[in-house]
């Protein structure tokens, strides 16, 4: 391919654009904010100042982020490598984020459009490129079809590369808005879903599993703020899952900010089910206080949900029968988004966004500590309030809310 000349185009700092300027920018797409009707300035405003936290923790501070109407842009003066890639990274982990990418805006005039696209187009080789005009307004003297066919032929010129509307190796996209023209090329996927924080908090139960971070992350991507909550049984098992859980918390942060972890000791409290309950009923019984425990605290923190890394089936007490059972036990949502999901689904998210080799450590859960040998699948709730009568359940929940820290 030819190497493309721009010895017209002039490359500007300025704060708007003007004839032969080309102003860089970092253009940031969402997809599902835009059919939120009157609340989208809200969810627009929330996903605005998560883009200026998450910058702000990552050390980027002379980025100036502004929201328009149906994208949000990023300008910042001169960055190294380093610098680009945190800021890359930071945009491809904040939820509300579709795609973002690099580009230029220009005034809404086709010579300056065509100057910003010979300049996208000379920053890599191809042999075949398109053309993706969209118009958010209309009173420009050209339309699309125009755009199209004399951008287009500015860079067939320039490059001698030949034109593919079906699958170019290049792109260029020309976003003629009512604040100038946006010119870019290579988009960069973010995660998408709603930005944190527009949904009320939701307390996560975390067990350092492959399950309950992904379960976190799915629910994180719809708007929750999360904070968690780990049952441990140290000493009766070592402290691999707490320090487990740390990590895969900080992991998990990297999408949505710092989240508050408590911990809380279950021991003493299996040791009541051990002396008192049937050994075919002690897993519902664990998860059945768990829940007691998590909606409590919940409540004392004002989240409003609780959400749980279940698959239906996957183990003895995610039985349909069981988890209505176990749910019984409090009044809260208790939200499970893995339901349906097959392990190997599970795998690959976890391995996605970077909790797999974590949760796949070595670790004693505390639902694993005096494990039944045959536990029931088709548990009654009749059954288990009669068994849990042999118990001090309020005095058990009691203690255990003065012993998470």
């Amino acid at each position: 391919m030819t190497p493309i000349r721009l010895d017209n185009c002039h490359i500007s700092s300025h704060t708007s654009p003007t004839m032969t300027q080309a102003i860089p920018i970092t253009i940031i797409h969402y997809d599902e904010i835009a059919l939120k009707g009157d609340n989208r300035r809200r969810f627009e405003e929330c996903l605005a100042e998560n883009i200026r936290a998450k910058l702000k923790r990552a050390g980027l501070l002379d980025c100036k982020i502004r929201r328009l109407y149906g994208r949000i842009t990023a300008a910042h003066g001169t960055w190294d490598a380093l610098q680009t890639q945190t800021f890359h990274e930071s945009l491809q982990t904040t939820f509300g984020v579709a795609f973002f990418a690099d580009a230029l805006l220009v005034a809404n005039d086709l010579d300056d459009i065509e100057y910003a696209a010979l300049s996208i187009a000379g920053r890599q080789p191809f042999q075949t490129f398109g053309i993706v005009t969209r118009r958010a307004v209309k009173n420009t003297p050209f339309n699309s079809k125009e755009t199209n066919i004399q951008i287009g032929s500015a860079v067939q010129h320039a490059s001698g590369a030949g034109v593919d509307l079906t699958n170019p190796e290049l792109t260029i996209h020309i976003d003629i808005t009512q604040d100038g023209s946006f010119v870019y090329a290579n988009k960069i996927a973010g995660p998408g879903g709603l930005p944190t924080g527009i949904q009320s908090k939701a307390l996560v139960l975390i067990s350092g599993g492959i399950d309950s971070p992904v379960a976190s992350f799915m629910m994180q991507k719809r708007g929750i703020t999360p904070v968690y909550l780990h049952f441990h049984s140290y000493p009766f098992t070592s402290d691999a899952s707490i320090d487990k859980v740390k990590r895969l918390v900080q992991q998990l942060d990297t999408f949505s900010g710092p989240s508050p972890l408590y911990m809380q000791p279950f021991s003493d409290i299996q040791k009541a089910i051990l002396r008192d309950v049937p050994d075919k009923y002690r897993i519902i019984m664990y998860r059945r206080l768990m829940m007691r425990i998590a909606e409590r605290l919940a409540q004392n923190i004002g989240a409003k949900a609780l959400i749980t890394g279940e698959a239906l089936g996957q183990v003895a007490s995610q039985t349909m029968q069981n988890m209505a059972v176990i749910e019984n036990a409090v009044s809260m949502p208790i939200l499970r988004p893995l339901i349906g999901f097959d392990k190997k689904d599970i795998i690959q998210k976890a391995q996605a966004i970077g909790t797999y080799d974590i949760s796949t450590e070595p670790h004693d859960d505390c639902c694993t500590v005096f494990m039944p040998k045959k536990p029931a699948t088709r548990a009654t709730l009749s059954d288990i309030e009669e068994v849990e009568k042999r118990l001090l359940i309020s005095s058990l929940v009691e203690q255990a809310l003065n012993t998470i820290v």
